[in-house]
């Protein structure tokens, strides 16, 4: 009973990030008309920067998840105006290549930062 218990807490919080997840794709699109790749890899800045704070500077991870909310907030600002504003103007194309360009820039840079191998 305790274990079907825990594996429904567990199915609500997973789909809970799901459609978290979701609503922020949604948002996107719906206000700046962009296919955002790099939203995901947002998530995963925001998970590494939660961890890192919380283990490196012994805060704890409600305080570090919302210091990464802030973190991750401000990356997201720097992103829309550097690279997603100036393009605004342009076809749609030239905003999936360089939603799909930071993406991957993105992915790198937290393997150089953090290492590709499990930790």
């Amino acid at each position: 009973m305790i274990e079907l218990l825990q594996q429904t807490i567990n199915g609500l919080v997973l789909g809970s990030s799901y459609v978290l997840i979701a609503l922020g794709l949604t948002m996107i699109f719906g206000m700046l008309n962009i296919l955002n790749f790099a939203h995901g890899e947002l998530l995963m800045v925001g998970a590494f920067v939660t961890l890192g704070i919380a283990t490196g500077l012994n805060i704890p991870y409600l305080a570090a998840i919302f210091i990464a909310m802030v973190v991750v907030g401000v990356l997201g600002l720097v992103l829309e105006r550097v690279a997603f504003r100036p393009l605004r103007k342009s076809d749609g194309i030239n905003l999936l290549v360089t939603s799909l360009a930071v993406s991957i820039l993105l992915q790198n840079l937290m393997q150089i930062i953090v290492g590709p191998g499990p930790s």
